[in-house]
């Protein structure tokens, strides 16, 4: 039977192979030696460069035993419960529901935001960390089966949407979905990689106009997907819903229908 990450040795862990860039700890994406993160749930496993974390963040996540987004809990709670209301710390990477972490976060932060914790480590700093490399750019890509089977060339991380079929308008590289079916709106997250999640907006005959109503809420905590795949998909979707108003605003000061 086939060792889960829990199990594995040193000498075994040296020989584990990146879900992203299908390489060892001796060869990254820049052909040079990087240790791996391995969650402590699941087989999960990535060079940190692979999702672009800043080398002080690597250097917290592989500091304890790290789990990756789809595994993610409070680390106060140690629940996933109301995902809605969960911080990522771009510091360590750890996870904390607002009202868990301590001091109580009040109102949701804009941005990159430090735990406590990080916050008194005068090792580390806001600015360490690039706009790409906030917490949720950087984490909140799935260890799911879409990510393994999408070998080398996968564009998870990648911060402008994935393109979908060539009738789909595009404002600013992002598509405007007003005018979709429930079928394209699948499709396009499909082709976002999130081939399990896009057939719950089939079945619930979400178009896009329904899509552009979504909240955070109606995602994270509405929809059966996992904490990771969640946010992952809302941002997807603030994307279209900035898409469409730029394109609303546009025709507004244009005089357009």
């Amino acid at each position: 039977m086939m060792k889960s990450l829990r199990e594995l040795s040193t000498v075994d862990r040296s020989r584990a192979i990146c879900d992203y860039c299908l390489q060892d700890v001796t060869n990254n994406r820049q052909g040079e030696f990087e240790e791996m993160l391995f969650c402590k749930d699941c087989d999960a496993k990535a060079h940190p460069s692979c999702m672009k974390y800043s080398s002080t963040l690597a250097a917290q996540a592989l500091s304890y035993p790290w789990q990756c987004v789809e595994c993610k809990t409070c680390s106060s709670c140690f629940t996933a419960r109301d995902g809605a209301s969960i911080l990522f710390c771009d510091g360590c990477d750890k996870a904390y529901h607002m009202l868990c972490h301590e001091p109580e976060v009040i109102t949701k932060p804009e941005g990159k935001w430090l735990c406590s914790s990080c916050l008194n480590d005068p090792v580390i700093s806001l600015e360490d960390f690039s706009e790409e490399e906030n917490g949720l750019e950087s984490d909140v890509a799935s260890f799911s089966s879409e990510l393994q089977t999408s070998g080398a060339n996968s564009t998870r991380l990648s911060t402008v949407s994935p393109p979908v079929s060539s009738n789909h308008t595009q404002i600013n590289n992002v598509p405007d979905s007003t005018n979709w079916t429930a079928a394209q709106v699948a499709e396009y997250f499909t082709n976002a990689g999130f081939t399990k999640q896009a057939s719950v907006f089939a079945e619930e005959e979400i178009d896009g106009k329904s899509l552009l109503l979504l909240q955070r809420t109606d995602v994270v905590s509405g929809m059966t997907f996992k904490l990771g795949p969640a946010v992952k998909i809302y941002e997807h979707i603030v994307k279209l819903q900035r898409a469409s108003s730029r394109k609303r605003s546009y025709h507004q000061q244009n005089g357009m229908s």
